[in-house]
């Protein structure tokens, strides 16, 4: 045992941003529309949380705590499967971001 020595938890959890490009006939409420879908999706499947959304620079941003980091794969699985059934434009991507980085194109 190492005294005085203080161990760091290993990173567990992840963060996706999902990242729509603003365009004519996408806009706030179609991507409050997906929030409200992906919330219930994740939550059921006890994966993640829909912890915040934005929008400026020519996007609208959700973002995405993923409970557990070795759950990534599947989380993305989720998400990617919401936004086919919805008609989001062309450009959304699925940004991981934590622990590692990686972009899914819709």
């Amino acid at each position: 045992m190492n005294k005085g020595v203080e161990m760091e938890a290993p990173e567990t959890t992840g963060f996706i941003e999902v990242i729509f490009p603003s365009v004519p006939g996408f806009g706030i409420d179609e991507r409050d529309e997906i929030e409200d879908t992906l919330q219930e999706m994740l939550e059921n499947r006890e994966l993640g949380d829909v912890s915040g959304s934005g929008a400026g620079m020519g996007v609208m941003i959700l973002d995405i705590d993923v409970f557990d980091a070795r759950n990534l794969e599947e989380t993305v699985q989720v998400i990617m499967e919401v936004l086919k059934n919805h008609s989001c434009p062309s450009g959304t991507r699925v940004q991981i971001n934590q622990p590692y980085q990686k972009t899914h194109q819709l």
